[in-house]
């Protein structure tokens, strides 16, 4: 397992598992032989070309904490602060100022340049 910094209890974090699965979640302790984490989502590329986060596990309760097995997690990391944004939205309800991440957005399409001034190539509108 690929461990980036020692210390990340507390910290949202994203997790890659054997299964193939990519996780954000609270980070509640770490031992030597499993993970414990806090409101764990799955991320998942969306029908649009986008990032999805979906339920990890349907049956589960609100701020349930799951244990898991070291030999089942490939990549523990934190979060990137779009990610982790889009997660504090989503499992509190709270907004955040600047998430830049909407799991609902979908691609904006490419369009070229060309106009009178321009020096042309593609624009992202």
């Amino acid at each position: 397992m690929l461990v980036e910094k020692k210390d990340l209890a507390e910290e949202i974090v994203s997790l890659k598992l054997t299964s193939g699965d990519e996780l954000v979640a609270k980070l509640v302790e770490e031992t030597l032989t499993e993970v414990k984490i806090e409101n764990p989502i799955a991320v998942a590329m969306a029908p649009t070309g986008g990032v999805a986060l979906i339920p990890f596990m349907l049956g589960i309760a609100e701020k349930s904490t799951l244990t898991l097995k070291k030999t089942d997690v490939l990549v523990l990391t934190k979060t990137r602060r779009e990610l982790e944004n889009a997660f504090i939205e989503q499992t509190t309800g709270l907004q955040t100022t600047s998430s830049g991440f909407d799991p609902n957005a979908q691609p904006a399409a490419p369009t070229f340049g060309g106009g009178r001034g321009s020096r042309g190539g593609l624009v992202q509108s």
